[in-house]
């Protein structure tokens, strides 16, 4: 059976990349070259295969180029040189998925991308193994996949933040903090992260392309990193081999002089038909020791076509993953390697805004359960966090009071579960009707005014408890700029006297909010749960 490379095989590897020195022609020739490995008994061409390191790739290699290989090494032995591969530049690939527009996975439907993207977040919120349906499978078949959830950290982990041509460090380390082999973590709705083992199994061909003898294999690790884009209908996903991963099992000679210099290539792809989403620039094709010591990441931009976008903010789905192979310059990939698919939801909203700037386009990974998190304690807005903590824990002690037998039901209250009821953005400009007869609800519970004042008469806040308007106001929840706030026929809210800065600055929190997870408005135009909706959470 062939030999696992031994740490300091890794090491040497690593020197003779680096020019450092070269390894000894005495001490190289005393090896024996490997023995020869028998062919199959059965050709596999149909796609991914489960493997105990994950993903699995099958690669054949013209018997000519095998032993133009092996003589390059031989002769670089002799003169005690390193081999030419170790710098080699390679233009090898492919700028589209061998058969785009044939093999492309159908179109997804609003409710379908929302559906899958809720599968995908629920799993992530848990931790649990993600559901075959939340996208955990490789093109041809299941890949061993965990999901781990994202840390609870504050506002510093949400958002945006601008893409360049390498990931953003604070939320690169964030993102991989804590991730093991095997496993994915939706970090926020902009950033996403994963981590897998693969196996790339190599076979001498023959001139007719039939596979005759197992020469070895290479095993390594893939690591894929994504940032969403606030500003165009893109995300951008960048990939790496993991340094010092790759272990070579061909056998003594070769996992030194021969498997070190066979190419390896990574591209970024888009799921979908390219009339829907496309992925640029073409692939990226190094040896296995330059992947194995590279300090750079590979990247992609997976585009989105708003033409395909449905409602007033042309809202599409689309799935995206890594592809690995290896192809041309006597190389054949029968089986390749694809990384599970990951999905993004694009947009064109233009009201989104703050004071920086408008953010019209966007794309986002939605496979995450959005919510706002506010803290109790000593804060600026700990008022704002009680009230809702009451809010969710004891609904019936709240005003206005229920009248027996009723019983309130508040929604939006975060669990991690994307089933449960949530909270839909509603904007007082798009939404004015609603918006100004929430205020107006509010203001009948909490001050005994307006249109709704006698309405409010008996169940909203007493006179002695009302907000001394000197330093207070009226808080609500859920909020005005919601769906589901006080003139909702369907929930039931609640006011209460907070802290005028407490407020301000709960509010000040939920706008910006709005913008960090890309919070959709309400649109009548769409169908039952392909609207955005949210939660709150309360630590």
């Amino acid at each position: 059976m062939p030999l696992i490379a031994k740490p300091r095989t890794k090491v040497l590897l690593a020197a003779i990349v680096a020019g450092a020195f070269i390894i000894p022609t005495t001490a190289a020739a005393s090896e024996s070259e490997p023995a020869a490995k028998p062919a199959p008994t059965e050709q596999t061409t149909t796609g991914i295969k489960d493997a105990p390191h994950g993903i699995h790739i099958k690669v054949g290699i013209n018997k000519n180029k095998l032993d133009a290989i092996r003589t390059e090494a031989r002769k670089a032995r002799a003169e005690g040189r390193k081999p030419n591969f170790a710098n080699e530049p390679l233009k090898m690939g492919k700028t589209l998925k061998n058969g785009n527009k044939k093999n492309a996975a159908p179109d997804l439907s609003l409710l379908q991308g929302a559906k899958l993207s809720m599968k995908g977040a629920a799993a992530n919120a848990a931790g649990d193994t993600a559901p075959a349906a939340a996208g955990a499978t490789t093109k041809g078949g299941p890949s061993t996949q965990e999901y781990v959830p994202p840390p609870t950290g504050g506002q510093n982990d949400q958002g945006w933040v601008p893409i360049g041509s390498q990931p953003d460090t604070d939320r690169l380390d964030a993102c991989f903090n804590g991730l093991g082999l095997n496993q994915a973590r939706v970090y926020n709705r902009y950033t996403t992260c994963s981590k897998y083992r693969f196996t790339a199994e190599y076979w001498s061909v023959d001139n007719s392309g039939v596979p005759v003898e197992h020469e070895g294999d290479t095993v390594a690790t893939i690591k894929v990193f994504g940032q969403g884009d606030a500003k165009e209908r893109r995300t951008r996903i960048f990939s790496e081999i993991e340094k010092d991963s790759v272990d070579y099992q061909w056998g003594p000679i070769d996992d030194w002089w021969t498997a070190p210099g066979v190419p390896f290539s990574l591209m970024g792809q888009c799921s979908q038909d390219y009339t829907t989403c496309g992925a640029a620039p073409s692939s990226y094709t190094y040896p296995w020791a330059t992947w194995d010591n590279n300090p750079t990441w590979a990247h992609w931009d997976i585009s989105n076509n708003p033409d395909k976008g449905k409602g007033r903010d042309k809202i599409s789905y689309n799935q995206w993953y890594v592809e690995m192979f290896t192809d041309g310059g006597g190389y054949k990939t029968f089986d390749s390697g694809e990384t599970p698919e990951r999905i993004q939801r694009c947009d064109s909203a233009g009201y989104m805004r703050d004071l920086n700037g408008t953010f019209p386009k966007a794309c986002i990974f939605s496979e995450a359960v959005p919510h706002l998190t506010y803290s109790t304690g000593t804060n600026n807005h700990h008022g704002v966090s009680d009230h809702i903590r009451e809010a969710f824990n004891n609904p019936n002690n709240t005003y206005p009071s229920p009248v027996p037998p009723q019983t309130k039901k508040i929604p939006g209250q975060y669990t991690g579960d994307p089933n449960s009821p949530g909270l839909h953005r509603i904007t007082e400009k798009l939404h004015k009707k609603t918006y100004v007869d929430n205020r107006a609800h509010k203001n009948g519970a909490c001050y005994g005014k307006g249109k709704y004042k006698k309405l409010y008469e008996k169940t909203g806040i007493p006179v002695s408890e009302r907000p001394d308007t000197s330093y207070q106001d009226c808080d609500e929840y859920p909020f005005a700029s919601t769906l589901e706030g006080a003139a909702s026929k369907k929930w039931d809210f609640s006011v209460k006297a907070v802290n005028r800065e407490q407020n301000e600055e709960g509010g000040r929190m939920l706008r910006r909010y709005y913008l960090n997870d890309r919070i959709l408005a309400w649109d009548e135009s769409l169908g039952e749960g392909e609207n955005d909706e949210y939660y709150v959470r309360i630590r």
